[in-house]
């Protein structure tokens, strides 16, 4: 994802070092090397090593041997990650995926979405959710998931002579 402000790609990896990061602040307070490599599954080497690519491109405040913690632009590129990765979670959710299943394609999908995408699905998901009632159309999809038959009531000609 190209983030604005920085003249170089960040990438996956390094959106993942910065989320991992988010995450174990938000939840400890402090952040340690071993942390990130316990969380992430990785060698404390290439946890030093991504670490300082991102605290040469001013995300994070790193020193060898001290907490590692989130700068003020860190921070923000960690809560529009948080945030795109919210966004197609809860969409996948709507569509009835598999909640491991839709944690999984979210953390992956949300690298590489168009902003664009993400704000159309922002503005869906609001929809849905400040509507006054499940459309029926989202009810014929949920019901055709379920059974595997296209249900009668919701055919396109069922639709056409009676409109909602």
């Amino acid at each position: 994802m190209d983030w604005e402000g920085y003249p170089v790609k960040i990438t996956k990896a390094l959106e993942d070092y910065i989320k991992t990061i988010y995450a174990i602040e938000s939840e400890r307070g402090t952040v340690a090397v071993s942390d990130i490599a316990e969380a992430l599954d990785v060698k404390a080497p290439s946890v030093t090593t991504a670490l300082r690519r991102l605290n040469n491109l001013g995300l994070v405040r790193y020193k060898p041997y001290q907490d590692v913690r989130l700068t003020k632009n860190g921070y923000r590129v960690a809560s529009s990650i948080q945030e795109r990765y919210q966004v197609l979670y809860d969409f996948f959710q709507l569509l009835g995926i598999n909640d491991d299943i839709a944690t999984l394609d979210a953390c992956e999908i949300e690298h590489v979405a168009h902003t664009e995408t993400i704000e159309v699905l922002t503005e869906f998901l609001r929809f849905m959710r400040e509507g006054p009632r499940m459309p029926k159309w989202l009810s014929c999809f949920k019901e055709f998931q379920e059974s595997g038959k296209f249900p009668e009531q919701c055919s396109q000609q069922q639709a056409e002579n009676h409109p909602q």
